[in-house]
């Protein structure tokens, strides 16, 4: 090394491309101990580059569990709208969750007094962050393209509270919203022309988020909903209905869906009874058999292609038995099951009724799905074909894939 020249990292030799991956990386592992004003301490050529970088400075990923994160964004925000320019699309991320309990070293009584401190703390923190986000008089809100708002159940707001939201929101293409709320006057997302995505969790709504134009709707843990008359699903090619009641929904045709999950759905008469005149795929997961008997009384299913039926151990296996059966017989133009072992076991056990389906020349392919329901609806990855295969001795021998089944599926038939 030449003693007359500055050491160097070769950071400042990375080509600008290289450095704005980089940067567009960061921002999703931001702490308030490592905010993305570090990237510009690294040296000068950095600093250039991340001054040049709108995008970095247009991506909020706030978590509030993290201490003093409330004051640190209040004290940032203003900086970063300048930052990112007047025209660069915004992504917002607000979260806030407890730490786990069991981590917690002092008694119940401390925990519940820390709790409903750090619940005050953001129930006022969130409306000044929305505030700032939205700008004056909602001008900043024509800038957000993705919004998610998700705090723990502990804490609730007054519809009031969020002002924020009640601004025209043309750009803004996804919704996720896990927050409870207190009905009031307001109406929040009044205008939302471009969205296609919409998740709502656990919310107490005055009135739900215009979905006229969402491809994509998934509504989690709400049973109970006055206002499923006013919600347009015109354009919905993707229903989720998870740990819910269906009859929030008060429609009667949903003429583009093509995929319809319902996750531990109850009470779903009228959602069953609806046309669905695009319906290809249906995706059932449940823990008791009258989740299943809604299935069986879909008006669409003679349209269904492909079905995913997923279930957990459930002490009345005779009465489940029966009514899967009256399930998969209700339909006719099925080409691809997907199941999980718990269903699979009861295909092997009545193989006088199913064992068509292993047939190497079934009309309908079967599959197992080996990993987690929850996290993995979509996982072909995780999904083999189950079938038939014969033996040296002209004898045939269910297989998963090209694997010998003896072990995993003769285990489930025991």
């Amino acid at each position: 090394m030449d003693p007359g020249k500055p050491a160097t990292t070769g950071n400042e030799r990375l080509p600008f491309d290289v450095l704005v991956q980089v940067f567009e990386y960061y921002p999703l592992n931001e702490s308030t101990r490592w905010p993305v004003e570090t990237l510009r301490l690294v040296c000068k050529a950095w600093n250039i580059t991340a001054l040049q970088c709108s995008p970095l400075w247009a991506r909020f990923n706030i978590d509030l569990s993290q201490s003093n994160t409330g004051t640190f964004w209040l004290r940032r925000l203003p900086v970063r709208l300048q930052m990112c320019g007047p025209n660069q699309p915004l992504h917002i991320d607000i979260r806030y969750s407890l730490p786990d309990q069991s981590q917690w070293p002092f008694s119940k009584k401390a925990w519940d007094a820390m709790e409903q401190i750090r619940s005050k703390s953001v129930q006022s923190t969130v409306p000044l962050l929305l505030n700032i986000l939205a700008g004056e008089n909602g001008r900043l809100c024509a800038r957000w393209e993705t919004l998610r708002l998700e705090l723990d159940r502990g804490v609730e707001f007054l519809n009031e509270d969020l002002a924020g939201l009640t601004y025209p929101m043309p750009l803004l293409i996804s919704l996720y919203l896990s927050v409870q709320m207190s009905r009031g006057g307001l109406v929040i997302f009044p205008n939302l022309p471009s969205i296609r995505s919409i998740t709502t969790n656990v919310c107490n709504l005055s009135n739900y988020p215009d979905a006229s134009h969402a491809t994509r709707i998934e509504l989690r843990d709400m049973c109970c909903w006055d206002n499923g008359r006013s919600m347009k699903f015109t354009s919905v090619q993707y229903l989720s209905i998870s740990r819910s009641g269906g009859d929030i929904l008060h429609h009667r045709e949903y003429p583009t869906l093509r995929t319809l999950c319902l996750e531990e759905c109850h009470h779903a008469v009228r959602l069953m009874e609806a046309e669905m005149p695009r319906l290809e795929n249906l995706i059932v997961v449940f823990l008791a058999t009258y989740w299943l008997s809604h299935a069986s009384q879909l008006r669409a299913v003679a349209r269904v292609r492909v079905l995913h039926l997923f279930g957990q151990e459930h002490w009345e296996r005779p009465t489940v038995r029966s009514v899967l059966s009256q399930l998969l017989n209700a339909f006719s133009s099925l080409q691809t099951l997907v199941v999980n072992e718990y269903v699979l076991s009861f295909l092997i056990e009545d193989r006088e009724t199913w064992g068509h389906l292993f047939e190497e020349d079934s009309a309908t392919q079967v599959f197992l799905r080996t990993r987690s329901i929850r996290r993995h609806l979509f996982d072909e990855e995780n999904e083999t074909q189950v079938s038939f295969s014969s033996t040296e001795d002209g004898d045939k021998r269910l297989t998963r894939g090209d694997k010998d089944s003896d072990g995993i599926l003769g285990g489930i038939a025991s």
